[in-house]
């Protein structure tokens, strides 16, 4: 397992954080949860950042290919390793699909901070679980915030009935799933993933760090052709 990979497994799926990173007060380019970027011709929005490794998660949405670039072309990072369905569908033995994600490693060049749009901070918490009836809201790739519930819950994924997907992520573009607390705290429960007919998809955040921790652990190991593609770099 390269470094990367490990720090990838130890934080993110593991949960342990460093203290909280302030973003940089200088206005240069930064990337952030939220945000949309570029790989070549496609679009995707940043789910998470963990300032302090520098790496960014984005759900598979994104094609894997480097460099990452913002709205304005400049590159503002490039894919770590990432999990992309070759056929989109079920695999042949009928099991679910597996998650997709991608770890961009940020640019040195570039700020690395884990605040959404509106300046709250998007927390990790390993111990969150995702259950049907939750509130969650969603942000779109313009910066606009959905709030609704979780409705139904498995195969690593949970839709979101009263989001509908034309409302939620009108131009394809939604990024992260998060819990609001009573004190405001936000809390990554999860990466969009498309639509199930009208409602909101999403991929649980667990199963996204589950998966992450298995394709860190075996690259280089021979992976399931239908199932999925795992590169690493």
């Amino acid at each position: 397992m390269n470094p990367v990979s490990r720090c990838l497994m130890t934080t993110l799926a593991l949960g342990c954080l460093a203290a909280p990173t302030q973003a940089a007060a200088d206005p240069g380019p930064r990337i952030y949860p939220g945000m949309t970027v570029w790989q070549g011709a496609t679009r995707c929005v940043v789910g998470f950042v963990e300032p302090s490794l520098r790496i960014a998660m984005t759900s598979g949405g994104c094609d894997g290919e480097s460099p990452v670039t913002d709205s304005r072309g400049g590159t503002v990072g490039s894919v770590v390793v990432a999990r992309h369905n070759i056929t989109g569908t079920a695999a042949l033995d009928g099991s679910s699909r597996a998650v997709e994600y991608e770890a961009i490693g940020v640019d040195p060049a570039v700020a690395a901070a884990d605040t959404l749009p509106d300046g709250r901070r998007l927390r990790l918490d390993p111990a969150s679980r995702v259950e049907a009836g939750a509130a969650v809201c969603v942000l779109r790739s313009s910066a606009v915030q959905r709030c609704g519930h979780v409705t139904a819950v498995g195969g690593g994924r949970f839709t979101m009935a009263d989001l509908r997907a034309e409302q939620a992520a009108p131009d394809g573009g939604c990024g992260p799933v998060y819990t609001l607390a009573d004190d405001g705290r936000a809390t990554i429960v999860g990466l969009c993933d498309g639509a199930d007919g009208a409602a909101l998809r999403a991929e649980s955040w667990r199963a996204v760090m589950q998966q992450l921790f298995v394709d860190t652990r075996d690259v280089g190991a021979p992976q399931p052709l239908l199932v999925g593609r795992v590169t690493a770099r």
